[in-house]
């Protein structure tokens, strides 16, 4: 207990870098997520859009 900032220096480092990949990964995921999303969407979009031309 007690150690300084400089006993725990690569550790320190070591957390930053993994908060960093983390934050860089969620991103990543996220913006997928929201591309595949509105993909979904304009798809569904397409096939209502169809499906009502037709039954007029």
């Amino acid at each position: 207990m007690g150690a300084t900032l400089s006993d725990v220096a690569f550790e320190y480092k070591a957390l930053w870098i993994q908060a960093g990949v983390y934050f860089l990964t969620t991103c990543w995921v996220y913006r997928w997520q929201i591309i595949t999303s509105r993909k979904h969407v304009i798809e569904k979009y397409k096939e209502l859009k169809a499906k009502r031309t037709t039954v007029l």
